[in-house]
């Protein structure tokens, strides 16, 4: 096996999942490339990318940033609230 990342999943991300946490090959290293890893593992996740964020290591990160081995990949969805 390669180099892998924790992949955390939250709100409908962890519904059209159907889990909160999954490792995943790293691939090409980008953050596009693992979620192109995570909707192949699991179609649904494509209908709630829109508004997604992500987290490297708990620190909120562009989607054109780079992963490496050992590191937690969080897919956030937007919060309402008020």
């Amino acid at each position: 096996m390669g180099s892998t990342v924790r992949v955390l999943c939250f709100g409908p991300m962890r519904d059209a999942v159907g889990v909160r946490e999954l490792t995943l090959e790293v691939g090409d290293g980008s953050v596009e490339g693992l979620w192109q890893r995570l909707v192949a593992t699991a179609p649904d996740a494509a209908g709630v990318r829109t508004g997604l964020r992500v987290a490297i290591n708990r620190a909120y990160a562009p989607w054109d940033s780079v992963v490496v081995s050992s590191d937690e990949v969080a897919f956030i969805a937007p919060v309402a609230g008020g």
